[in-house]
């Protein structure tokens, strides 16, 4: 956790009677608890995206004025990023429209948080859901940090590399299949470890990871659609 993370660590306890959605989050190296699908799978896009220093849920809460009285507030995120401002999140479902009362709170919350010199961002699950990111992340979250042998991994590389256009999902295990005698089973691990670890990419925004999609050496395109999290930079 960073310094400055540990300075919010909110001490708010969990909504009773409301389930809990565990994430199993490399970068911060624990369990980071949530109330909501749509926060656990927010969490996907925080542990993806190379702007994200690290993040925690349940923040610390603040106090903001509202019709001349003090509320409560606790975002669902804080989140300390590498080269913007840090930031509060709060995550709402899919199709969520805010009432006028919830427009001057969050107006509030908002200049709350920018005196504090922070920016707040309110995410729905539409956008967490849009495109192809979330269903990509979810499938490619256990291969971070897994390489393939030496030997597979220089074979992945110099195929990708000689194909100026790129090479499909497919053709590169059929490849690993024929010229290396890999496992099927094994191809798809080799790949995917080396997506999940940013040797070869594609747009993960864009397209779904299947045996059609067309894979390419990393490059910073890439790395801007894989960064998801709404950021002001």
């Amino acid at each position: 956790m960073t310094p400055l993370l540990s300075q919010y660590v909110g001490s708010r306890k969990l909504t009773p009677g409301r389930h809990r959605y565990k994430y199993p989050s490399r970068k911060m190296e624990a369990h980071v608890i949530t109330e909501s699908p749509n926060e656990c799978n927010f969490c996907e896009f925080l542990e993806f995206d190379s702007r994200v220093k690290g993040y925690i849920s349940q923040p610390k809460t603040i106090i903001y004025d509202l019709y001349q009285c003090g509320h409560d507030y606790t975002a669902d995120f804080f989140v300390d990023l590498y080269l913007s401002k840090p930031a509060f999140y709060e995550i709402k479902p899919k199709d969520y429209e805010k009432s006028e009362e919830e427009e001057d709170k969050f107006y509030e919350v908002e200049k709350v948080f920018y005196d504090m010199g922070f920016n707040f961002y309110l995410v729905t699950g539409d956008y967490i859901e849009k495109g192809n990111r979330l269903i990509n992340f979810k499938k490619l979250r256990r291969f971070v940090g897994s390489l393939p042998e030496r030997k597979i991994r220089e074979f992945i590389e110099r195929l990708v590399f000689e194909s100026n256009e790129g090479i499909s999902f497919g053709d590169l295990i059929a490849k690993l299949r024929n010229q290396l005698d890999v496992e099927e089973r094994d191809a798809f691990q080799n790949i995917y470890q080396c997506i999940a670890n940013k040797i070869i990419g594609f747009d993960i925004d864009r397209y779904k990871l299947n045996q059609s999609v067309m894979v390419g050496v990393w490059n910073e395109s890439f790395d801007r659609a894989w960064n998801g999290v709404p950021i002001q930079e």
